[in-house]
C-alpha cells in the first residue's frame, strides 16, 4: 500500500537530507513536498510540489491541516528547525483526528534542545561531558565562571543558529560589557578546537537509542 507523507523544509538542508533518504527508501509511497518558496530546490525530490505559509504565521497549522485532509497524509516529516514547536503541539491531535504521524520529539525535549544554557543544564544533570555555563543576565555567576576558567569564555544567544551573534570574550571589561539583566546570551567556558568541531546526534524510538551519528 501506498503511503502519502509530507516532508516540510523543501528549501532547506535538513528537508533535502530528509527528501533523498525517502528516495532511497524501498517501500512504495508518494512524497509531498511542502516549503513557503514554491522554487525550492527540495521540490525536485518529491512527487508533489506544496506551497504553505511560514510556521510563523498564524494560518500555519491550519493550511497544514487542510493539507493532511486533502491528500490523506499518513506521516509528516518535519524539515526546519522552526517548525518542530508548531508540531510538537498538535502531533496528538493529528494522530487522534486524522490519523497522521507526526514524527517529531516532544515539547519538553525541543524547548530544551532550542535553548543552548537549558541543553548545557541537561548534560550536566545526566551527567554527560558538558560545557560551565552561565547566563549572561547574572553578573556574579559571571564573575564565578571568570575565575573558575580565566579567558577566554565564550557568548552566544541560548537559541542562536549558524554561528550568528557568537562573542569571544577576552578580558573583564569585554565580560562586564555583555552583562546586562534582559540578555538571552549564555556565557561558557572556552573550548579549545584542537581536536576539531564536531555534531552529533541519535535517533530514540519508544525510549531506545536506535542510532548513532
Amino acid at each position: 500500500m501506498v503511503k502519502n507523507i509530507l516532508v516540510t523544509g523543501a528549501g532547506a538542508l535538513l528537508g533535502q537530507g530528509i527528501l533523498r533518504v525517502l528516495n532511497i527508501s524501498d517501500f512504495p509511497k508518494k512524497i509531498y513536498t511542502a516549503d513557503p518558496d514554491p522554487r525550492s530546490t527540495g521540490h525536485w525530490l518529491g512527487d508533489c510540489a506544496l506551497t504553505i505559509p511560514k510556521a510563523s504565521d498564524n494560518n500555519y497549522i491550519d493550511e497544514i491541516k487542510k493539507i493532511v485532509i486533502d491528500f490523506k497524509i499518513e506521516a509528516i516529516l518535519v524539515g526546519t528547525d522552526v517548525e518542530l514547536n508548531k508540531f510538537a503541539e498538535v502531533k496528538e491531535q493529528f494522530l487522534k483526528d486524522y490519523n497522521c504521524k507526526v514524527v517529531v520529539s516532544g515539547e519538553e525535549v525541543i524547548n530544551i534542545a532550542n535553548d543552548k544554557f537549558l541543553t548545557a543544564k541537561f548534560l550536566e544533570d545526566n551527567a554527560f561531558p558538558f560545557p560551565k555555563s552561565v547566563m549572561a543576565t547574572n553578573k556574579e555567576n559571571l564573575l564565578k565562571l571568570k575565575e573558575e576558567f580565566g579567558f577566554p569564555l565564550f557568548a552566544k544567544p541560548i537559541d542562536g543558529a549558524r554561528s550568528m551573534g557568537l562573542v569571544k570574550v577576552d578580558n573583564l571589561d569585554e565580560l562586564l560589557a555583555i552583562y546586562d539583566e534582559n540578555s538571552n546570551l549564555v556565557v561558557q567556558q572556552f573550548l579549545s578546537e584542537d581536536l576539531g568541531e564536531y555534531t552529533s546526534g541519535c535517533v530514540v524510538v519508544e525510549g531506545k537509542c536506535k542510532a548513532i551519528f
